[in-house]
């Protein structure tokens, strides 16, 4: 099975090109350029009360980026459905194309020049056990 595989699960086709939809046309691009999408994440760290947490937030990549606006509708469109379960699908299917692994509760650590242990070479540990909060009823 592919890696992909839960998130074509979750929201079938990954690619293609928005249909009727042309990228603007400026001093730099003096010619129509048709854009294309893929589904994507968006990865970050942030720290929270003296807590890193990696944060993945799906996402919908469109190229040529400045046809962004141009596309809003299809964008729009395609994630008008994505909660609760289908959000919490599409979230943990990116998570285990990170983590390289569906298994529960693993923990995995990364680096960028694999086993060299320096200073130079910091290394990260995530779970991929996902977080999120609820408002309190009030």
């Amino acid at each position: 099975m592919s890696a992909l595989q839960p998130l074509f699960s979750a929201v079938g086709k990954l690619t293609g090109q928005v249909s009727g939809v042309f990228a603007p046309i400026d001093d730099e691009h003096p010619a129509p350029e048709r854009v294309f999408w893929a589904e994507a994440a968006r990865i970050s760290i942030a720290q929270k009360h003296g807590a890193f947490w990696l944060l993945v937030d799906p996402d919908i990549w469109i190229w040529p980026p400045r046809a962004r606006e141009a596309a809003r509708e299809f964008l729009d469109e395609r994630r008008k459905d994505r909660l609760n379960a289908k959000f919490d699908a599409i979230l943990t299917a990116w998570i285990g194309v990170l983590a390289g692994t569906a298994q529960r509760g693993a923990v995995i650590e990364v680096s960028a020049f694999g086993d060299v242990e320096t200073d130079a070479n910091p290394s990260f540990t995530f779970g991929n056990r996902t977080g999120f909060s609820m408002g309190l009823g009030g």
